[in-house]
């Protein structure tokens, strides 16, 4: 602010990667807008130097790279970074961000951090799908889904599972972009069945109320079925399965049957089709 850097809330580590998902470089604490786009602009021109180098000479170059500027450093932390990013060139980054943010910046890295990772790179993987997506939030840290039955199971599987600690849902929140989640009772976990987008669709606290989970589990899949149909044969199989689950599955697959049958030309034109065809 005013040419001056202002540090509002916690510490900050700035990540320069490869398209791969490789970091070329880093930057950590607060700094300035122009330290940060000469910080990029050197992590642009390394890479563009390195890119078509093969593998072994590649991390050499880039080792060679953060060695020099090792040398003439903007700081103690500046020199940290590249002695390790010389040490370890072009590492992914979930093998360095945790060592970068301890033993560079000296902080302490949360938990949550590393599961909202991992949390969004199975949205990323149920939006390509379009899977709806399963949120278990506990409160005890507990993420093992008790055994359930077999029905229950099988509809449970059509769905990608995520489970977090209560304590990330804020965390969560800002990752997906949609509201806090809302829950319709009281328990020590929160089961939500979402949208690939994250779109909360039904709750329920706790897995003992198994009718309601069912419930929860039918009216996530039926919306997925419903959003983009698959083949007809996968069509029937969610009806049967869904038939037996829930009363808002039986409601449902009566009224896909019911579909299905107005959506298929009559036997008559099947036959004549046919034949029409034969005589071509």
């Amino acid at each position: 602010m005013n040419g001056r850097i202002t540090k509002n809330g916690g510490n900050v580590a700035s990540y320069f990667l490869t398209p791969q998902g490789n970091v070329i470089h880093s930057v950590t604490g607060p700094v300035s807008a122009s330290v940060l786009l000469e910080e990029a602009k050197w992590a642009v021109d390394l890479y563009d130097n390195v890119k078509h180098e093969p593998g072994l000479r590649r991390l050499r170059a880039v080792a060679s790279a953060h060695h020099l500027a090792s040398l003439a450093p903007r700081s103690g932390q500046d020199r940290k970074v590249h002695e390790l990013l010389m040490a370890q060139p072009m590492p992914g980054l979930m093998r360095v961000y945790e060592e970068i943010f301890e033993n560079v910046l000296g902080e302490k890295v949360s938990e949550v951090g590393p599961l909202m990772v991992e949390a969004a790179r199975q949205i990323e993987r149920a939006k390509r799908a379009n899977r709806p997506i399963l949120f278990v939030l506990n409160e005890k840290g507990s993420f093992d889904v008790p055994q359930v039955p077999l029905l229950t199971q099988q509809v449970l599987n059509e769905y990608t599972l995520i489970t977090l600690p209560l304590r990330a849902a804020p965390a969560l929140s800002q990752l997906t972009g949609q509201p806090p989640f809302e829950s319709t009772g009281k328990g020590g976990t929160l089961i939500v069945a979402a949208r690939s987008d994250c779109t909360q669709l039904a709750s329920v606290s706790g897995w003992h109320d198994l009718a309601t989970l069912n419930a929860v589990l039918s009216t996530g899949w039926m919306d997925a079925l419903e959003r983009k149909r698959p083949e007809t044969r996968h069509l029937i199989r969610a009806e049967r399965l869904l038939r037996k689950l829930s009363p808002e599955g039986t409601d449902w697959g009566s009224e896909l049957m019911r579909r299905l049958r107005d959506d298929s030309p009559p036997e008559r034109e099947i036959k004549v089709d046919r034949m029409q065809l034969a005589a071509k």
